[in-house]
């Protein structure tokens, strides 16, 4: 499983993964959400791309014709797994069954929403037991005087640029051709707007 927050290389993570895979002789079977619209196949920022089969639930694996690409499969990796985030029960199951089918699942998706609560479809996948969790880095877009690690995505409002951490569902809706919201990659202090220099509680300052 590779988290983290937007930017953060956790397409190009999972498909440097699917190659790794590929070396082996594995046969693996590229899976992304229906709403992800922006680019067909699984793509990273970094330029690297295949093909994928587009779903709108998990569960649909289940079905005609994804069914037998699936049984053949050694391996199944899921991009932006997040995102079917309609049914978490029906995710859940599906992620279930290709582990009691001993098949390899590997899934790349944000952490954190928006609303900076972690999102429900990494919840209810945690609960079974992942062999291994990436956590992927980005660096805040807000500039600082070193590069500072990005924890968060900052959702805001395209107009006015204000951030937006209440009120919105875990997986915002978005039109490209007519964005209401931006997002970004922030370090902690950017996305809950902390001044940078804050004076430590004498509670907690250490003693000699």
């Amino acid at each position: 499983m590779f988290v983290g927050p937007m930017a953060s290389g956790k397409s190009r993570a999972l498909l440097q993964e699917i190659e790794a895979y590929e070396a082996r002789g594995c046969n693996v079977v590229g899976v992304k959400p229906l709403v992800e619209r922006r680019d067909a196949g699984i793509v990273s920022r970094s330029g690297l791309r295949r093909e994928a089969i587009s779903l709108q639930r998990l569960g649909e694996m289940a079905l005609d014709p994804v069914r037998s690409a699936i049984e053949q499969a050694d391996v199944v990796a899921v991009d932006e797994i997040f995102m079917f985030n309609e049914d978490i029960d029906d995710t859940y199951k599906t992620a279930e069954s290709l582990l009691r089918a001993r098949k390899t699942l590997v899934v790349a998706s944000l952490d954190l929403s928006g609303m900076g609560k972690q999102m429900s479809v990494v919840s209810a996948l945690l609960g079974l037991g992942p062999t291994t969790v990436t956590c992927t880095e980005a660096i805040c877009d807000t500039p600082h005087e070193s590069d500072t690690p990005a924890t968060h995505t900052r959702i805001y409002d395209t107009n006015t640029k204000a951030s937006i951490r209440d009120g919105l569902p875990e997986l915002v809706p978005q039109d490209p051709a007519n964005p209401t919201y931006g997002y970004s990659p922030v370090c902690r202090d950017c996305f809950f707007e902390w001044p940078e220099q804050q004076a430590v509680p004498a509670s907690y300052q250490q003693t000699a």
